[in-house]
């Protein structure tokens, strides 16, 4: 878990329209992430969804959030793919987006036990916890939501990282394929990558 979508306020220091909303896919595991976000949303009168699979999200939602802030933010228990194909694209679009969700394995010919835990977990649900996974769960719910991305927004990707000049990790299909939908990278480092489309002067 990286630290970089403390960064994403920098960019965002227009105003949000009316129909404009936040969206985190994958809810805060005590890194701070739904917080942030939350006060964000506050920041900028806007709403955010964060959507996970785990129902134990909820609960640390609520223990993290601030409180005056929690009427501004919708916590959806759901397939984070499923929840995409179900975006009511009629009255909202994405303004800011981050995507944090299927875990990445960083050293998969070890697992360590925490890994094997959640790979468990995963199985529970359904589901291979692989890095190949990870990347097309990722890449999927980035092209399901495009139709739905404001003009002027934002992506941030969590443990994402170069590696011989190319994107890895969780982000690595959906990299490229953003860069081929008009956007461009603004800042990368601390295991995770922000990308804009629609920039003037570091501004959405």
């Amino acid at each position: 878990m990286g630290s970089l979508f403390r960064e994403v306020g920098r960019y965002l220091h227009g105003f949000f329209e009316p129909h404009e909303i936040m969206v985190e896919i994958g809810s805060d595991r005590w890194e701070g992430s739904t917080a942030y976000f939350a006060d964000l949303a506050n920041t900028h009168h806007t709403r955010m969804i964060t959507v996970d699979l785990d129902p134990e999200a909820y609960h640390r939602v609520i223990k993290t959030v601030n409180k005056d802030h929690l009427e501004r933010l919708e916590f959806v228990c759901a397939d984070a793919n499923d929840w995409c194909q179900s975006f009511d694209q009629r009255a909202r679009q994405i303004k800011v987006l981050y995507l944090d969700n299927f875990d990445w394995d960083w050293e998969p010919a070890l697992p360590s036990e925490d890994i094997q835990k959640q790979q468990a977990w995963y199985r529970k649900m359904g589901l291979e916890m692989t890095n190949l996974n990870c990347q097309v769960s990722h890449l999927d719910q980035m092209i399901t939501l495009m139709p739905y991305m404001s003009q002027r927004s934002v992506v941030c990707i969590d443990d994402t990282y170069l590696y011989n000049g190319v994107y890895i990790g969780k982000g690595g299909a959906v990299v490229p394929y953003l860069m081929t939908q008009g956007y461009q990278i603004l800042q990368s480092g601390e295991y995770g990558v922000i990308l804009g489309r629609g920039i003037r002067n570091n501004i959405v």
